[in-house]
C-alpha cells in the first residue's frame, strides 16, 4: 500500500474545459450541463458561472438530463458499469444503477414526468432497460436486434411510450403495467423510401392452397428456396427486394403524442404511435409555404428537432433556424433565423423561453424565439484534440493549449477562461513557452517551427517561422535560463536556436544524435553558464516511442551567444561550444527528465519509475557509460507514461493512459499522490505542464479534448513560500530581459494574415486558408540544412571553379590523344597490333562498369526465366486441364466450297466415381425391373391372367425424347410416368446423363469416320494435283491451282505448339546453342550425301536418258526435227538432193507437229477430267457433310430434349427440398408458438390471480367507505336531527380540487407525484372547509372537531378508492392485452397446424402429379407462339384419334354446307337477275320520259341560232379567237404594270422598316434605361410605403370583412328569392303539364 506525501495532501480541481460530444441538456431554468472529459461542467447561460461534478467512476459515457425533474444521469466507462443519478444543485448522488451489461451503455434517457430512465446496451447484451432510479431497480428489460440505439426519448405526455432511433431504423417501445410488473413492448416503425413513397412490407407467402398446382410446382416463400431455417427465416429479404429508406436524424414529440422525425435525407416525417401510420410532412424537393423568403430545405436542414409550444424549431447544416407551424399534414414555415454556423443540436429549457444551439465546432449559443433577438454565443471552446498544454511565464495568470488542427488558445488560470486565439491551421505536433520573451514555438508536421507573439493576448500573432526537418517536429524545449531553444524529431537532428527575438531566433546549430529523438529534457546552471541537454535517443528501428540510449549534452551558454563562428560551413556545431556523452540504458524508456545530477525516466516494458545518477566521468566523449536505476518504484497500470519536472525541481509529476495524474517529490518517489482527471477509456493523459509557481498543474486528455486544471493542497507553508520564492526570483532576474525582448517582439511583423481573435475563431478552414496552408505544407521546399548544403555547394564550386576547368581541359586532350593511337594500332599488322584492353586508362572503373552491367543482365534473365516459368506453368496448367483431360478433342470439319462447318462434342472421360455410381444405378436397376417381372408372373399366376402377352415398345412421343434413334439407348431407364420418389430421380438423372454421353459418342464416330474421308479426299486431290502440275508444265501452263488444306479449327493441335513462321523476331542464340546447331546442320548435310551417294544408279540415267531406259510419249512434246546444215546457205545455192532433203525435212516437221498438237490435246482433256474429279469429289464430300450437319442438329435436339428432362427432374428435387425447408420451418414455428402459448398462459393466470386479489382488496376498501357513509348519523348520534342533516350535507361536501387541477396541470399523464400530490391537494382544500368560520350555528366545538376527522378520514378513504380503481382498471386492461394476446397465439398455432397439414397434402400431391415430357410433331401444337417461349400453362393435350373423329364430322357437315349453300346461291342468283332486268327497264324508262321532256321545254338562244344559221362554222371560232387573244395581251401588259407599281410601293415600304428599325432600337434603349429608373422609383416608394401597407393591413383586412358579410347577405337574399322563382316555376310547370304532353304526342 503507498502512503501519501506529508507534504502534498491532495488535489482539488479548479476548473475543466473542452467538451467531449456535442450533448448540452438543461437542468434548471438557465443551468446546462455537458460533459468534458471525466468531468460534467454545469453552465449558467445568463452569468457563465461554472460548476463541474467529476465522475465517480472511470470515465463518463452516455448522458443525459432532466430540467423538469433537476437531475442527471450517466454512465461509467469500463466493464459491468453503473448508472450513477445525481440531483441538482446539490450534486449528490441519488441512486447508483448496476445492471447486467458488461460493456456499457449506447443511450439513456430521464422522465420528465416520473422517476423512470430508460437505457440501452451495446453488444454483446443489446438490451434496453427501463429503471426506476429512485429505487433502483430496474422496472423491465427487452432484447434489441444486433444494431445499437443512438438515442432515447420518452413521450413527455405519455412516459409509457419511448422512442428508440437507431442509424436505419425507428422503434417505438410501449410500457405495460399491472400494478408493479411492467412489461416493454416494441413496434417498428415502418420508414418510407428515399425518394419519399411507402415500402409495403411483403408477407410471408407460403404454399398455394387452390387445390392447383403451378407449372413449376408449389410456390415457396423466398426463406425456404435460400434453405433458411429459424429465427433468420422469418426475416430473411433477399438483396434485390432490399430498397433503401430514410435515415432518422433527429425526433421530437408532440402535444398529441405524434412523433416528428427528421430525416438525413431532408424529409421530415410525422408517425402515429398508436398506429405506426407515417405521412410525409415535407420533401426536399417540394415547395413549402413561407411567412417570408428563406432558404428552401434540403438534405441536412432536420438535423435537429424540438417543439415549443404547438411550434417545430428545426435547424441543420445550411445555418438557418426555422419555426415551423404544422397543421395536419400541412407545413409551414413560420419564421426565420439565419446563424453563424450549423447547428448539430438543439434543446429548450424547462420554461420554454431559452433556445440552446451546439455546433460541431465548439461553439454554443442561446436563443429566445419569443424576443426574436439574434442568437448569443455562451460558449466557445472549440472541438478537437489537444496536442500539449504550457504555462506562460512572463504572465502567470495565463496558460496555453494547442490543438492538433493548429489552434492556439490562452485561458486563463484562474476561472478558465479564454483569453485569446489564434489558428495557424496547420496540423500541430509540439509546443514550447519562452522564459525570456512573451511568445511560443510550435512545432508542425511538415517541419516548421512557427514562433508565435502574445504581447496582446486578445490577438495572438504569427511573427517568425523557420522549416528546419523534413519530418514532424516532435519536441521542442527552452532551457530554464532561456539563452536558446533546442529541437528534435526523428531524424537523429537536434538543432539549437537563439531564443531571443532581438537575435532575430537566429540558428546557432545542429548536433547528430544516435538515433531517432524520443525525448528532450534539460537543465540550466546559472554559476557555470552551462546548459544540460538530455536526450532519449532510439538506435533501433523498429519502434521510435521508446529510446534506448541518452546523449548528454553540455552546452557553453555564453560561448552559444556570444560567439559568431558556432558551426562549421554545414551548420554543425563545432566541438568547442559543447560536450557530449553517450549513455546506455538497461531497459527502454518512453520517457526521462533531467534534474541536478539525477536521471529520471519511465520503463513501459516493466511499468516502473527509475531515478539514475550521472556518473562523474559522463563529461568523457569517448567513453559508453552503462547506467544503473539507483531506485526503483511502481508506476501507472496503463502505459506510455509521460514525466513532467516542476520549475523547482523539487516535485516529479506523471501521467499514463489510465487517465491518473501522481505527483511525487524525487528524494521520496514512492510517497505521491494521485488525482483521475481523465478517463483511461478515452486514451488517458496526452500532456502535463507545471505553472511556474509549482501549485498549479494543468492536464490535456488524448482523445476526450479537455483540459483540467487542478491545483496542489499543500500541509504546510514553508514548501509553498520555497516554490513561490523561487518562480519570484526567477521573474525578477529576467525582469529587464523580458522588458526588452517584448519591445523588440512587438515590432516584427506578421507572418501571416489568418490571425483571429477571441471569438471570431472557428473550428473549421475556409478556402483561402487552405492556400495558406499549402504554403506552409509544402514538401518541397527547402530546409535550412538544404540551404546551408547548398551554399557550401555553391562555395566549393566558386573555389575551385579554375581547377576543375584545368582537369576537364586536360581529359580531353588526353582522350584525343588516346583515340589517335587506337586508329594508329588499327592500322598495324596484326602481330603488332595490341589489345583493346591495353588502352584502359581506369581498368578498375571498366570492371565495375562490366560488374554493373553483368549484374543488371542477370536481374533482367532472372525476371524474363521467371515470368517464362510462370507462362511455361499456366501452360501446362491450361494444357491438362483443357487438352489432356479430354478424351475427346474438340475439333471440327469445314466444307471444301462452302462456309458450312461442323463441330463434334468435345468430352472429357468420365470418372471412375462417376462410372461407379453409373453401373451401381444400372444394378439397381436390373434388380427392380427383374423383382418386377416376378411380381407380374406371381399376379398372372393368382389371377389366371391367360392373355397373350404383346410385347408392347414405348412410343418416343412417350419417353419424351428421340435419343433412342440417336445412339442414346438404355435399358434401366424408368418411365417418365412411375417417377415419384426422390432417390428415383436422381438415379434417372445419372441414367440420362448416361444417354447423353451415348448420342454424344455415337456422333463422334460419325464424325470421325467423314473426318478420316476427308484428309483421304486431301490426299487424292494433291494426287490430282501434282499431275495436273506435270501436264502444265508440258504445256507451258502457269497457273495457280487450289489445294486444300486442313484449318486451324479442324487441327486444333497446332494451338500448342509455335512454329517458326509464328516467330517474327530473331531468335536469340548463346555461344553453346551456336556450336550446337552448327553440328546439327553438319551432320543433316553429311546424311544427305550418303544418300546421294547410296543411289548411282538413279544418278547415272538421269544424267544419261533422264532417268528411263526407253523414250515415253510424254517426250513427244519436246522431241524436234534436226535441221539440215545446207539450210544455213541461200536457197539459190542449193542442189537438188539438198532441195530433197529440205522437202523430207517439212514433211518430218509437219508429221511432228501434228503428232505434238494430238498429244497436247489429250493432256489438256486429261487435265479436265482431273479437275473435274476434283470438284465433284469435294462437292460429294460437302453434300455428306451437310448430311453430317443435319445429324449434329438433331442430336443438338435429342441432347437438349434430355437436358430439358434433367432441368426438370433437378427442379423436381429442389422444390421437394424446399418444401421439406419449409415444413421444418413450419413445425420449428409451431414448437416456438407453443412455447410462447405456455409462457403466455403460466403469465395470464398469474396475472389473474393478482388482478383477482387485488380487486378483492378494491372491494374491501369500497365496503369500509360505503360502511364509513353508513356510520355517519350512528358516530353522531348526540347531535340533533335538525343539526345531523346539514352535518351530512356538510360531511358530503368537496372543495373543486379535481377541475382546478385539470384547468392548471399541462400534463395530464404525469406519474409518480400524482397520487400523493392529489391527495395533499385535497387535504389542503379541506383544511378551509374545516375552519370555524363553516361551522354549524350552535354546534359544539368538540363536536365540530370530531367531525372534521371524519370527514378527512372519509375523504381519505374515497382518494384510496379512487386510486385503486385507476389501478384495477389499469391491471384489467393489463389482463385484457395478456389474453388478447393467448388467443392470438392460440390462433397462430391453429393457423400453423393447417398450414403444415396443407403443406403436407402438397408435398404428396406434387410427388404424384409430376411432370412429363411429351414429343409432339410439327403441326399437331395448336397453342400460338409469343415473341419468345409459348405459354402452355392453359393448354391441354388431347389424343389424336380424337381430333381426326372431329375433324372428319365437321369435314361432312361443312359439304353439307357447302351444298345448301351452292343451291341457295343459284336460286338467289336467278332472282337478282330478274330484278336487275325489272329495274334497267324502268330506268330506260326514266330517260325516255326525260328526253321527251326537255325536248318539249327546250330554249332556243341566240348562240344556238347562230350556230344554226353559219354556214361556214370554222370562221366563227377563229373570230372568237382572235378577240379573246387579243384581250389576253392586254390583260398581261396591265398585269405587268401593276407588278412595276408594287414592286415601287415594295421599296419605299421596306425604306420605311429601316427607318422605323432604327428608332425602335433606339427606343429600347430608352425603354431600358427606364425600366431601370422605374425599377429603382419603384423600390424607393415600396421602401417609403413599407409602414403605411403595415398600417393599413388591418383596416384593409376590416373592410374586406364587411365587405364579405355584405356579400354573403345578397347570396343569401339572392339564394331565397331563387327558392322562391324555381317553386313559381313548378307550379307553373305543373299547370301546363298537360297541354305540354299532348303537344308533345302531337
Amino acid at each position: 500500500m503507498v502512503a501519501e506525501m506529508d507534504v502534498l495532501r491532495n488535489f482539488e480541481v479548479q476548473w475543466v474545459q473542452g467538451f467531449t460530444n456535442g450533448t448540452f441538456r438543461f437542468v434548471d431554468k438557465k443551468t446546462v450541463c455537458y460533459t468534458c472529459g471525466n468531468f460534467i461542467v454545469f453552465l449558467n447561460v445568463e452569468t457563465k458561472e461554472r460548476k463541474t461534478l467529476q465522475s465517480p467512476g472511470s470515465g463518463i459515457g452516455a448522458f443525459t438530463a432532466s430540467g423538469q425533474r433537476r437531475c442527471i444521469a450517466f454512465s461509467d466507462l469500463g466493464l459491468k458499469p453503473s448508472i450513477f443519478i445525481y440531483k441538482y444543485p446539490e450534486l449528490e448522488l441519488t441512486s447508483e444503477l448496476k445492471g447486467t451489461t458488461k460493456l456499457g451503455y449506447t443511450a439513456l434517457a430521464l422522465c420528465d414526468t416520473g422517476p423512470y430512465l430508460v437505457s440501452a446496451s451495446p453488444m454483446p447484451d443489446h438490451i434496453i432497460t427501463l429503471w426506476n432510479w429512485e429505487s433502483g431497480l430496474p422496472l423491465c428489460s427487452h432484447s434489441l436486434l444486433d444494431e445499437d440505439i443512438s438515442a432515447l426519448v420518452f413521450n413527455p405526455m405519455n412516459w409509457c411510450q419511448i422512442c428508440a432511433i437507431k442509424s436505419k431504423s425507428l422503434t417505438i417501445w410501449n410500457v405495460e403495467r399491472c400494478d408493479n410488473y411492467h412489461l416493454m413492448k416494441p413496434s417498428a416503425v415502418n420508414l418510407p423510401g428515399t425518394d419519399g413513397s411507402a415500402i409495403e412490407c411483403e408477407p410471408n407467402q407460403s404454399h398455394l392452397l387452390n387445390g392447383k398446382l403451378t407449372y413449376l410446382g408449389p410456390q415457396m416463400p423466398t426463406s425456404a428456396i435460400a434453405g433458411l431455417i429459424g429465427d433468420q427465416a422469418d426475416n430473411f429479404v433477399p438483396l434485390k427486394l432490399i430498397k433503401p429508406r430514410l435515415c432518422p436524424s433527429a425526433i421530437c414529440w408532440s402535444i398529441s403524442s405524434d412523433l416528428y422525425v427528421g430525416c438525413k435525407e431532408g424529409f421530415l416525417l410525422c408517425v402515429n404511435p398508436e398506429t405506426l401510420h407515417v405521412s410525409v410532412l415535407y420533401k426536399p424537393q417540394t415547395e413549402v409555404t413561407t411567412g417570408n423568403s428563406e432558404m428552401p430545405m434540403q438534405e441536412g436542414s432536420f438535423q435537429s428537432l424540438v417543439l415549443q409550444d404547438s411550434k417545430l424549431f428545426a435547424a441543420g447544416m445550411e445555418s438557418v433556424l426555422r419555426s415551423i407551424q404544422i397543421k395536419g399534414n400541412k407545413l409551414e414555415v413560420v419564421q426565420t433565423w439565419a446563424l453563424e454556423e450549423a447547428a448539430s443540436a438543439m434543446c429548450f429549457s424547462p420554461d420554454g423561453e431559452t433556445l440552446l444551439l451546439t455546433s460541431n465546432t465548439g461553439c454554443v449559443y442561446r436563443f429566445k424565439p419569443l424576443l426574436k433577438d439574434k442568437a448569443v454565443k455562451v460558449l466557445d471552446v472549440l472541438c478537437g484534440d489537444f496536442v500539449t498544454v504550457a504555462p506562460v511565464y512572463t504572465d502567470r495568470s495565463i496558460c496555453l493549449s494547442v490543438r492538433e488542427a493548429g489552434v492556439v488558445q490562452l485561458w486563463t488560470l484562474d476561472d478558465g477562461l479564454c483569453m485569446g486565439s489564434i489558428s495557424l491551421q496547420t496540423h500541430v505536433t509540439s509546443m514550447a513557452c519562452c522564459p525570456i520573451a512573451q511568445y511560443i514555438v510550435v512545432g508542425t508536421a511538415t517541419g516548421d517551427v512557427l514562433f508565435v507573439e502574445m504581447t496582446t493576448k486578445q490577438k495572438p500573432r504569427l511573427v517568425h517561422r523557420v522549416h528546419l526537418y523534413h519530418v514532424p517536429v516532435d519536441h521542442l524545449v527552452f532551457d530554464q535560463g532561456g539563452n536558446c531553444l533546442i529541437t528534435g524529431a526523428s531524424d537523429s537532428r537536434v538543432f539549437v536556436l537563439d531564443s531571443r527575438p532581438s537575435k532575430g531566433f537566429d540558428i546557432i546549430g545542429w548536433i547528430e544524435a544516435p538515433g531517432a529523438i524520443v525525448g528532450l529534457s534539460t537543465q540550466y546552471h546559472q554559476e557555470s553558464k552551462q546548459i544540460k541537454v538530455l536526450v532519449l535517443c532510439n538506435k533501433s528501428e523498429k519502434e521510435i516511442s521508446e529510446g534506448n540510449v541518452l546523449l548528454l549534452l553540455t552546452l557553453f551558454a555564453q560561448q552559444l551567444t556570444e560567439s559568431t563562428s558556432c558551426m562549421d560551413a554545414h551548420g554543425c556545431l563545432r566541438k568547442e561550444v559543447f560536450d557530449s556523452c553517450v549513455l546506455e540504458l538497461p531497459n527502454s524508456l518512453c520517457s526521462c527528465v533531467l534534474a541536478v545530477n539525477k536521471i529520471f525516466g519511465y520503463c513501459q516494458q516493466r511499468k516502473v519509475l527509475q531515478r539514475f545518477s550521472i556518473p562523474e566521468n559522463g563529461e568523457n566523449p569517448n567513453n559508453v557509460v552503462q547506467l544503473i536505476p539507483e531506485k526503483e518504484t511502481g508506476g501507472h497500470l496503463l502505459s506510455p507514461a509521460f514525466l513532467q519536472l516542476s520549475p523547482h525541481h523539487t516535485w516529479l509529476a506523471s501521467v499514463g493512459r489510465d487517465g491518473l495524474l501522481r505527483i511525487c517529490e524525487i528524494s521520496e518517489m514512492d510517497r505521491y499522490v494521485q488525482l483521475q482527471c481523465h478517463s483511461c477509456w478515452q486514451g488517458g493523459v496526452g500532456s502535463v505542464c507545471f505553472t511556474p509557481d509549482s501549485q498549479t498543474i494543468i492536464t490535456s486528455g488524448l482523445r476526450d479534448g479537455s483540459l483540467v486544471c487542478s491545483r496542489l493542497k499543500l500541509s504546510g507553508v514553508g514548501k509553498a513560500n520555497a516554490a513561490t520564492q523561487y518562480s519570484q526570483s526567477v521573474a525578477d532576474s529576467f525582469e529587464s530581459v523580458v522588458s526588452s525582448e517584448n519591445t523588440v517582439l512587438t515590432k516584427m511583423t506578421d507572418r501571416d494574415s489568418f490571425h483571429t481573435g477571441e471569438v471570431s475563431l472557428k473550428g473549421k478552414m475556409s478556402h483561402e486558408a487552405e492556400q495558406e496552408e499549402n504554403y506552409f505544407t509544402s514538401p518541397t521546399s527547402y530546409t535550412w540544412l538544404d540551404g546551408k548544403l547548398d551554399a557550401v555547394l555553391q562555395e566549393e564550386a566558386q573555389q575551385y571553379a579554375e581547377t576543375k576547368k584545368n582537369l576537364r581541359r586536360n581529359i580531353k586532350v588526353l582522350r584525343d590523344t588516346i583515340k589517335a593511337m587506337m586508329e594508329e594500332n588499327e592500322s598495324l599488322a596484326d602481330i603488332e597490333k595490341l589489345e583493346q584492353q591495353e588502352f584502359n586508362l581506369d581498368v578498375e572503373e571498366q570492371q565495375r562498369l562490366q560488374l554493373e552491367g553483368d549484374q543488371e543482365v542477370n536481374r533482367v534473365r532472372k525476371e524474363i526465366e521467371m515470368e517464362n516459368l510462370a507462362k511455361s506453368y499456366q501452360r501446362e496448367v491450361l494444357k491438362r486441364e483443357c487438352w489432356d483431360s479430354m478424351q475427346v478433342k474438340g475439333k471440327a470439319i469445314k466444307a471444301f466450297h462452302s462456309e458450312n462447318e461442323v463441330k463434334n462434342y468435345p468430352m472429357k472421360e468420365r470418372t471412375a466415381k462417376e462410372l461407379e455410381e453409373l453401373r451401381m444405378v444400372e444394378n439397381m436397376r436390373q434388380i427392380e425391373q427383374e423383382d418386377s417381372q416376378l411380381q407380374e408372373g406371381v399376379l398372372d399366376t393368382l389371377f389366371g391372367d391367360k392373355e397373350e402377352e404383346v410385347s408392347l415398345t414405348e412410343s418416343p412421343a412417350l419417353t419424351g425424347s428421340l435419343s433412342s434413334l440417336y445412339g442414346g439407348v438404355n435399358p434401366y431407364l424408368y418411365n417418365q410416368f412411375n417417377l415419384h420418389v426422390r432417390e428415383q430421380k436422381i438415379n434417372q438423372i445419372t441414367l440420362l446423363k448416361d444417354v447423353i454421353y451415348n448420342v454424344k459418342s455415337a456422333f463422334n464416330k460419325e464424325f470421325e469416320a467423314v473426318y478420316k474421308q476427308k484428309e483421304q479426299e486431301i490426299h487424292r486431290t494433291k494426287e490430282k494435283n501434282k499431275r495436273i502440275f506435270q501436264i502444265m508444265a508440258k504445256l507451258g501452263i502457269s497457273e495457280t491451282l487450289w489445294e486444300p488444306r486442313l484449318t486451324d479449327n479442324e487441327c486444333p493441335e497446332r494451338a500448342l505448339t509455335v512454329t517458326d513462321s509464328e516467330i517474327k523476331v530473331e531468335k536469340y542464340l548463346t555461344l553453346e546453342q551456336k556450336e550446337k546447331e552448327a553440328k546439327l546442320r553438319e551432320e543433316e548435310e553429311r546424311q544427305r550425301l550418303a544418300a546421294k551417294s547410296e543411289n548411282m544408279r538413279d544418278q547415272g540415267l538421269s544424267v544419261m536418258m533422264g532417268g528411263v531406259l526407253e523414250l515415253k510419249k510424254e517426250d513427244v512434246l519436246r522431241m524436234e526435227v534436226p535441221q539440215p546444215e545446207f539450210m544455213s546457205k541461200p536457197e539459190a545455192q542449193w542442189t537438188e538432193e539438198e532441195r530433197k532433203s529440205f522437202k523430207e525435212f517439212e514433211k518430218k516437221a509437219k508429221e511432228l507437229s501434228e503428232e505434238q498438237e494430238k498429244y497436247r490435246k489429250t493432256l489438256e482433256t486429261e487435265m479436265k477430267k482431273l479437275l473435274t474429279s476434283i470438284k465433284e469429289a469435294t462437292q460429294m464430300f460437302d453434300e455428306k457433310l451437310a448430311k453430317l450437319f443435319e445429324r449434329k442438329v438433331k442430336s443438338e435436339m435429342v441432347i437438349y430434349q434430355e437436358e430439358l428432362k434433367i432441368a426438370n427432374l433437378v427442379l423436381s428435387i429442389q422444390t421437394e427440398e424446399e418444401i421439406l425447408t419449409r415444413e421444418k420451418q413450419l413445425s420449428f414455428k409451431l414448437e416456438k408458438a407453443r412455447i410462447k402459448k405456455n409462457e403466455i398462459g403460466e403469465e395470464l393466470k398469474k396475472h389473474k390471480e393478482t388482478v383477482d386479489e387485488f380487486r378483492e382488496a378494491y372491494d374491501n376498501t369500497v365496503a369500509e367507505d360505503k360502511l364509513l357513509d353508513k356510520g355517519f348519523r350512528k358516530e353522531f348520534y348526540d347531535v340533533p336531527g335538525h343539526s345531523i342533516d346539514q352535518l351530512y350535507k356538510l360531511y358530503k361536501r368537496r372543495p373543486r380540487v379535481q377541475r382546478m387541477k385539470t384547468q392548471t396541470e399541462n400534463n395530464p399523464f404525469k406519474e409518480g407525484a400524482a397520487p400523493s400530490d392529489g391527495l395533499s391537494l385535497m387535504m389542503k382544500a379541506m383544511e378551509e372547509l374545516d375552519a370555524p368560520e363553516h361551522m354549524l350555528e350552535g354546534l359544539d366545538p368538540a363536536v365540530w372537531e370530531r367531525f372534521c376527522l371524519a370527514r378527512r378520514a372519509k375523504v381519505e378513504s374515497e382518494q384510496k378508492v379512487k386510486l385503486k380503481a385507476l389501478t384495477l382498471a389499469e391491471m384489467q386492461a393489463f389482463l385484457q392485452r395478456r389474453i388478447d394476446e393467448d388467443d392470438e397465439a392460440q390462433l397462430e398455432i391453429k393457423n400453423l397446424i393447417d398450414e403444415l397439414n396443407g403443406l403436407c397434402d402438397e408435398k404428396m400431391r406434387f410427388r404424384l402429379d409430376s411432370m412429363v415430357q411429351i414429343v409432339l410433331q410439327q403441326g399437331q401444337v395448336e397453342v400460338e407462339a409469343g415473341e419468345f417461349i409459348a405459354d402452355y400453362s392453359n393448354a391441354l393435350l388431347i389424343q389424336r384419334k380424337v381430333v381426326e373423329d372431329l375433324n372428319s364430322t365437321i369435314r361432312a357437315l361443312g359439304d353439307q354446307k357447302i351444298a345448301t349453300m351452292v343451291e341457295c346461291k343459284d336460286f338467289r342468283k336467278g332472282i337478282i337477275q330478274q330484278e336487275w332486268e325489272h329495274r334497267r327497264m324502268r330506268m330506260q324508262l326514266e330517260d325516255l320520259s326525260n328526253k321527251a321532256r326537255n325536248i318539249q321545254t327546250l330554249r332556243i338562244t341566240q348562240d344556238i341560232q347562230d350556230y344554226l344559221n353559219e354556214t361556214n362554222n370554222d370562221n366563227r371560232v377563229s373570230k372568237q379567237l382572235t378577240t379573246l387573244e387579243r384581250t389576253l395581251d392586254l390583260q398581261k401588259t396591265a398585269h405587268q404594270k401593276k407588278i412595276e407599281i408594287c414592286k415601287k410601293q415594295k421599296r419605299q415600304l421596306d425604306r420605311q422598316v429601316a427607318k422605323m428599325q432604327e428608332k425602335n432600337a433606339a427606343l429600347d434603349l430608352r425603354v431600358a434605361e427606364m425600366e431601370i429608373t422605374v425599377a429603382e422609383r419603384r423600390n424607393f416608394y415600396e421602401a417609403a410605403a413599407m409602414e403605411d401597407n403595415q398600417e393599413t393591413e388591418s383596416d384593409k383586412n376590416y373592410q374586406d370583412i364587411l365587405l364579405r358579410k355584405k356579400l354573403l347577405a345578397i347570396a343569401r337574399a339572392q339564394s331565397e328569392e331563387l327558392l322562391l322563382l324555381r317553386a313559381e316555376l313548378e307550379k307553373l310547370r305543373m299547370k301546363n303539364f298537360p297541354s305540354l304532353s299532348q303537344l308533345h304526342y302531337n
